[in-house]
């Protein structure tokens, strides 16, 4: 019997939970590898980093 394990990460800009596998952007963003459900997301991150990094509470992306 296999046991599989599916790796995940919360995405910083929307708080999507990503299978890292499948993860549609990821970034590197000081040492820390960050991942994204949507190039929306990673564009997003990208443009303005320290604001997602920094946030204490994460807004949705599902308005």
């Amino acid at each position: 019997m296999a046991i599989f394990i599916t790796r995940t990460a919360t995405d910083p800009v929307c708080g999507t939970v990503v299978r890292v596998a499948r993860a549609a952007a990821a970034a590197d963003f000081q040492g820390q590898e960050l991942f994204f459900c949507s190039s929306h997301c990673g564009a997003t991150f990208a443009a303005d980093p320290d604001r997602y990094v920094a946030a204490s509470s994460v807004p949705s992306c599902r308005t």
